[in-house]
C-alpha cells in the first residue's frame, strides 16, 4: 500500500491512515458479536465471528447477515470474510523506512492520545521523503 501511495504523492506530502494496533488486539481480543438493525421494511441480524491468527498478525472476521424483508416476506443470507491485519509501531516505522516515508506521529483514532493496549484503532501521520 505504501509503495502505491508513494507513487501518487509529491515529495514532502503527508499521508494519514488508520490501522488496528497490535498491543490492543492482543489485550482486548476480538469478540463475537450479534447485532440487530431494523426499519419499517427490513430486519437485519448481523453475526460477527472473529478468528485470530497470531503467527500472521491477522484477524479473520466472518460476517453473516440474515435479512428479513418484512414487506415481501423474503429471507436472505449473506456471508463475508474480512482479513484484518494489525500492526505494531515498529512495523509501521520499518514499512515507512523502506517505502520512502518518515513516521511523524501515531495517535489514538478518536482521542488523539498516545496509543495503549486498550487502543484498538490508531492513526499514523507519515511524510513522503523520497520517490522509490
Amino acid at each position: 500500500t505504501l509503495i502505491n501511495v508513494n507513487k501518487h504523492l509529491k515529495k514532502n506530502s503527508y499521508f494519514i491512515f488508520d490501522f488496528w494496533y497490535l498491543p490492543a488486539v492482543l489485550n482486548l481480543k476480538p469478540q463475537k458479536k450479534n447485532s440487530i438493525f431494523q426499519n419499517f421494511q427490513y430486519k437485519i441480524n448481523r453475526k460477527v465471528i472473529p478468528k485470530i491468527s497470531l503467527n500472521k498478525n491477522i484477524v479473520e472476521v466472518n460476517y453473516t447477515f440474515k435479512v428479513n424483508d418484512k414487506k415481501n416476506r423474503k429471507k436472505y443470507i449473506y456471508k463475508e470474510k474480512h482479513s484484518m491485519r494489525y500492526f505494531s509501531i515498529n512495523e509501521i516505522e520499518i514499512f515507512c523506512k523502506f517505502t520512502g516515508f518518515e513516521l511523524i506521529n501515531i495517535r489514538e483514532l478518536n482521542s488523539n492520545s498516545k496509543p495503549s493496549d486498550k487502543t484498538w484503532a490508531v492513526h499514523a501521520i507519515i511524510k513522503k521523503n523520497k520517490n522509490i
